[in-house]
């Protein structure tokens, strides 16, 4: 889909349905799917799962659809059910497709936080590799577990560059 310039149609002149279709609907549809940023939120453990460090935790992967190729990670957050009592939990985003890791500063959940928005270290995206292309498959790693964490959820936030 791309964007169709609208015609300039004259005072009293009849704008055919079919024009209008393409020019307004499909235009907003267009807007839509290059200007909006896409959030997707990642269950990578069920609430009542305590986190674990492995690659892949979960072993789920977020495959980047044809309409966000050339896209760039703008965002990261991640939430736990159950808060860690001691350790901070930490994870990473790794592009496989790339083999690189798209933070250099870690994304981390405080001790007795249940999610990373107050956290004492923000994590920071790494700007080399935060660019996304169709068919890339995102994976989570857990670097740290703390202790008793359990339903952890990742948010990636994405933006055309």
């Amino acid at each position: 889909m791309a964007w169709t310039t609208p015609k300039t149609w004259t005072t009293g002149e009849l704008v055919p349905a079919s024009d209008l279709n393409t020019y307004l609907r499909d235009n907003a549809n267009y807007l839509y799917d290059t200007a909006v940023p896409k959030i997707a939120e990642i269950p990578v453990t069920n609430n009542d799962t305590a986190i674990s460090v492995q690659n892949g935790i979960g072993g789920i992967n977020l495959t980047i659809p044809t309409h966000m190729d050339g896209w760039i990670l703008t965002g990261v957050s991640a939430s736990l059910n159950t808060a860690s009592t001691s350790g901070i939990p930490t994870f990473q985003i790794r592009n496989v497709t790339a083999a690189v890791d798209m933070l250099s500063t870690k994304l981390t959940i405080d001790a007795n936080e249940k999610t990373s928005e107050t956290a004492a270290t923000a994590a920071v995206i790494n700007t080399a590799n935060d660019d996304v292309s169709a068919g890339d498959q995102l994976r989570i790693d857990c670097d740290v577990a703390g202790t008793g964490a359990k339903g952890a959820n990742i948010m990636l936030q994405f933006e055309p560059a």
